[in-house]
């Protein structure tokens, strides 16, 4: 969901199939903590979790820095899953995500990062803008970091747009969005926020 002041709360929704092995106690996410702006330049992006799910229930939940970015895992070390599927929802904020061209805005989001060890099944996303806002354009992209193959399926409905691949993902490949929507939408970053 993208507010009218460029902040972007997030709901991930990520089931897994967990077999004593791989997963055992819990999964984490990876977060990256720059963005690059429109003009190639790498800014700083504000994070805060808001809250992790497992199967519907509050789920104990710790962060971790990791290289250019923090790692959210969610279990605990003191609690072995059940085996089978299990559905974790990670709720966030983040800010500076929003690009800011001379004829539009866009968000420019990788849905499911890129640095998964198991195979998608399905990946999908939906942005919505603030009420009586529309989408101009949407693109999507899959595979390995940089590829630019499209094997998704977009729609948009009035201040939503919706993606979703259209063939599993293999380890490492993941989905990116592109979401363009008119000036004026989304308030850009004063000058003092750019910095």
């Amino acid at each position: 969901e993208v507010a009218a002041d460029g902040r972007l709360t997030i709901t991930e929704t990520i089931t897994v199939n967990a077999e004593g092995r791989d997963i055992r106690r819990g999964i984490f996410r990876d977060f990256p903590l720059t963005m690059e702006d429109e003009e190639g330049r790498t800014v700083r992006v504000g994070f805060d979790v808001l809250s992790v799910t497992r199967d519907g229930l509050p789920e104990a939940w710790h962060t971790e820095r990791v290289t250019d970015g923090i790692r959210i895992y969610a279990g605990s070390q003191d609690t072995l899953l059940q085996r089978g599927e299990h559905t974790y929802a990670f709720t966030y904020t983040t800010d500076r995500q929003v690009r800011y061209f001379g004829d539009h805005d866009e968000v420019y989001w990788n849905v499911t990062g890129n640095g998964w060890m198991f195979r998608i099944d399905q990946a999908s996303a939906r942005i919505t803008l603030p009420d009586g806002a529309r989408f101009t354009e949407t693109v999507a992209y899959t595979g390995p970091l940089g590829a630019v193959d499209t094997n998704a399926e977009m729609r948009i409905n009035g201040n939503m747009a919706v993606f979703a691949t259209t063939r599993p993902l293999q380890p490492r490949e993941g989905l990116t969005i592109v979401a363009g929507f008119p000036k004026g939408v989304v308030a850009p970053p004063s000058d003092g926020q750019q910095r």
